[in-house]
């Protein structure tokens, strides 16, 4: 049986992949965290994947609910597809460079 090949050389590579990956773990849980804080604060809820509220959504439900949201351009005119009332309401407890991301700013 031939082992897979590997693309990381040296201990340099490996530890350089690890440290991207920890920097992108602390970025999601940041995110996580500032999506909960805001409902918390405004004493709103999101949908889960039940359809019942909740104030604390995991960021990966909320990124698989804007999968669907397609950024097109038709005759130099910037238009979201897919971009319904529920997720709108989603992006409001986001920043604002989040919603801008959205043509929401």
């Amino acid at each position: 049986m031939a082992l897979p090949s590997v693309f990381l050389k040296s201990p340099e590579q490996i530890m350089a992949v690890g440290m991207i990956m920890g920097l992108c773990l602390i970025v999601y849980n940041l995110g996580q965290r500032q999506l909960c804080h805001a409902l918390k604060q405004a004493n709103q809820t999101l949908p889960n994947q039940l359809g019942q509220g909740t104030q604390s959504p995991t960021l990966r439900w909320v990124f698989q609910c804007f999968i669907t949201v397609h950024y097109i351009l038709l005759g130099g005119v910037k238009r979201l597809a897919n971009l319904t009332d529920d997720r709108s309401r989603t992006l409001d407890f986001f920043s604002s460079t989040c919603r801008r991301y959205y043509i929401l700013c």
